[in-house]
């Protein structure tokens, strides 16, 4: 159980740091040319790793269909992120990241049928979270740090998180962990280039961040996934997903030391309110039938 927890705490801890590596990012570049410079990163490292360990890559009906979950995560995922940490600050937004097992709950729900007892305590967790979040995000609206929309934006790459979990638990099986990422993340890398050229995004790179990019991308897409997947091979899902709550604590430390971002009295309030109620939230329901 030890070797699973600190794995998941390290995918935790390179999730938070890729947050801000990222935000640190986008002050000299834009969302689409960072996520495709990230995501080429992460899928070479991916393909480089597949063939050092000789695993074999399917292409049939089924695996393509795997593959093709790619484009919840992680390409709307954190395309929509991107584009919302342009306009938030790294440190609040990465609380929304907690609510990602709050929308895999409410889809469990509608899309998988999962039975709720107590559904009074359940709606009430809900609110708190979603109000938690809420309350943490408005005093950033009031400044030119942060805006409705950006936080939008970022809410919506979450809940595409969320919507790739629900999906993926059907399909992927059969597959191993590694080839499964690499034809994810293949499969994003071709839907990001498509995306920059349709919309007529000149791709950059500037030489001054080009190795943090190049950094996060394999930090983010890459090694979190594969320390998470492996995690799970030595405890289970909801004794992992702890590690996840380490997410927006380790973002926001390194928001203040690396970005100098600040957060208020209130803000650590929703914070707490938030952190708590998805917590509770995940303990009380995550295994229900």
């Amino acid at each position: 159980m030890k070797k699973g927890l600190t794995l998941a705490f390290l995918a935790a801890f390179a999730w938070g740091s890729a947050i801000v590596m990222s935000k640190l990012c986008l002050n000299s570049m834009a969302a689409g040319p960072l996520f495709f410079s990230q995501i080429i990163s992460a899928t070479m490292a991916s393909w480089a790793a597949l063939l050092v360990t000789r695993k074999s890559f399917p292409v049939n009906k089924a695996s393509l269909l795997a593959y093709s979950t790619g484009i919840f995560e992680p390409f709307l995922a954190y395309t929509l992120t991107l584009y919302g940490l342009e306009k938030v600050p790294a440190g609040i937004s990465s609380v929304i990241f907690s609510l990602e097992s709050v929308f895999i709950l409410i889809l469990s729900v509608i899309v998988l049928k999962m039975r709720v007892h107590n559904p009074g305590l359940f709606l009430m967790l809900l609110i708190g979270a979603m109000a938690g979040s809420l309350v943490a995000m408005l005093p950033d609206m009031e400044t030119k740090s942060g805006s409705f929309h950006g936080y939008l934006l970022v809410t919506a790459g979450v809940f595409s998180a969320a919507v790739y979990v629900v999906i993926s638990a059907r399909l992927v099986t059969s597959l191993d962990p590694l080839t499964l990422l690499t034809g994810q993340l293949t499969f994003s890398t071709l839907l990001s280039g498509i995306f920059l050229f349709s919309v007529g995004i000149q791709f950059t790179l500037p030489h001054d961040t080009a190795l943090i990019v190049v950094a996060s991308g394999i930090l983010q897409y890459f090694l979190a996934f594969i320390l998470w997947l492996h995690a799970m091979k030595w405890v289970q899902v909801h004794i992992a997903g702890v590690m996840l709550y380490f997410i927006p604590v380790i973002a926001l430390i390194l928001s203040w030391v690396f970005l100098a971002e600040k957060i208020t009295g209130v803000q650590t309030i929703g914070i707490i309110i938030t952190i708590m109620s998805v917590y509770f939230l995940n303990s009380k329901y995550e295994n229900e039938d």
